[in-house]
């Protein structure tokens, strides 16, 4: 909200910005993560040769965002195509694109991902949807997908859904993503099933139980 140095003259802003002494103490009133706060000081160097290169910048804040996030309940839609395999490379492709359309067009997915409380995963022959707003989200983003699907029956798609913890990890890309065993027993769920399946863990359906509505 201000700018990083200032003077009264042109001479005392450079000898102001020579100093290196940055103005970090907004970081500091925001408890701004430690690898964050390291990582914006050396964006903020007088010399441009010390500030990182957007490659360096990028594999960063990767970094950043993904040991940041701490093991908390993750609420995980594992979404399968059955048959993928037996697809040739263009139908994969068409297939992938046509599910993600459908996912990504539900109110379900569009409200959790609007609140910023939606991670995407792709999986090759699907996806992972993980959600930390409620039990409720994933269940009711599958029942939307199901209805969708009416519409594209050759579209043949296999759902799980489990809640478990999930942590932050930076796989061998440099990319953010996301492990643990809420995602995993989610993926074990969605495989005992078949086209057309919705199947939830012992877990979720007893959470649901707690609900009236369902």
């Amino acid at each position: 909200g201000k700018a990083p140095f200032v003077g009264h003259s042109i001479e005392e802003i450079r000898s102001a910005q020579k100093s290196n002494a940055l103005p970090v103490e907004q970081l500091d009133a925001a408890r701004v993560p430690s690898r964050l706060k390291s990582l914006l000081k050396s964006m903020l160097a007088f010399e441009p040769a010390a500030r990182p290169g957007i490659q360096e910048l990028a594999t960063s804040l990767r970094r950043c965002s993904a040991r940041e996030i701490a093991l908390e309940i993750a609420h995980v839609l594992f979404i399968d195509v059955v048959g993928y395999s037996k697809l040739s490379i263009n139908e994969q492709q068409a297939t992938v694109d046509e599910l993600t359309q459908i996912v990504r067009s539900g109110e379900q997915f569009q409200k959790a991902d609007a609140a910023d409380g939606l991670i995407k995963i792709p999986s090759g022959d699907g996806m992972a949807l993980v959600f930390y707003t409620s039990p409720e989200a994933p269940v009711r983003c599958a029942i939307e997908i199901s209805r969708a699907l009416k519409d594209h029956p050759s579209l043949r798609v296999r759902m799980g859904i489990h809640s478990g913890p999930a942590s932050g990890v930076v796989d061998v890309t440099g990319r953010a993503n996301l492990t643990g065993a809420g995602l995993n027993i989610a993926n074990r769920v969605m495989e005992c099933g078949d086209a057309g399946h919705i199947l939830l863990s012992k877990h979720v359906a007893e959470d649901l139980e707690e609900f009236e509505e369902w």
